[in-house]
Formats: C-alpha cells, structure tokens, sequence
C-alpha cells in the first residue's frame, strides 16, 4: 500500500551520456569485431535481419526491441561480462528515451539499413569500418533525439 512506480525522465544530459558511454563500449567492440567469436558477429547480423523484417512488415515497436538486442549484441563482440552488464544498463536507460519518441517509425526507419550495413562489416572482420560506421550512427542517433528534446 501507498507505493508506487518510479519511471524516471532522462534529461538531455542524460542522453548525452547514454551516449558517450554507448560510444565507448560499442564502438570499442565493432573495432574488434574482427577478433570476436564468429557466434558473436553472426548474432550482430541475426538480430540486423530480424530488424529488417519487422520493418518490412510494418511492426515498428518490433523494429524498437530488434534494435535493441543488435547494439546489445554489438556489445558482446568484446566477449565480456561485465561489459554486457554496461549495456544492459544503457540499454535499460535508452529504452526509456525510445519510449518518448513520438513516432517509432520515423525514428527508426532510417536505421535499419544502416544496422544491416555494420553488421555486414562486423561478419567480414572490418572492425575499423564497423566502428566507423557505428559512430556515425550514434552521432546522427543522439542528435535526433536531443532535436526531440528540443521540441517537448
């Protein structure tokens, strides 16, 4: 009794952060993509494809969670537990910031290709080029949503 649920609003800095630890830990693994368990890579391109699908299909809230399991899955290139502990905690806290975009198709839409991109870098081994890739995206990511910030 008299309890309830916390769910908190991150503020722009907040993001910011997501993001420059997103930077640190994603980007560090697609740079080493090449050196990752073929398992972990043919993940990153499994949960790609699964994307694609559910955005061929229409199913925009599907393309949000596929997206998420693909950087999650980027993560575990560095074949660490505790850095899937790190992105698992991001991830809980960018879940939060997806669920404030007004539209999950405008947001998403433009990443999907581009995850079908890095993830055929990371199973040809091309860690620079994945992780150059990824960054851009993170960049263009976090713009986005700070923009959307901007507007509530």
């Amino acid at each position: 009794m008299n309890r309830g649920i916390f769910v908190p609003v991150l503020t722009r800095e907040d993001v910011i952060d997501v993001y420059r630890l997103r930077r640190l830990i994603e980007g560090g693994a697609a740079r080493g993509a090449g050196a990752a368990a073929e398992r972990a890579r043919a993940a990153v391109k499994d949960t790609a494809e699964s994307g694609a699908q559910a955005a061929a299909a229409g199913r925009w809230w599907q393309v949000r969670t596929a997206d998420l399991r693909f950087h999650h899955a980027i993560a575990a290139l560095a074949g660490s537990p505790r850095v899937d502990e790190l992105m698992r905690c991001a991830l809980a806290e960018l879940r939060l910031v997806f669920h404030a975009m007004a539209d999950p198709e405008q947001f998403h839409k433009p990443y999907v290709s581009r995850n079908l991109v890095i993830a055929e870098l990371v199973v040809l081994g091309d860690g620079p080029a994945a992780e150059k890739e990824l960054l851009s995206y993170l960049g263009d990511a976090e713009r986005q949503i700070l923009d959307a910030y901007s507007l509530s």
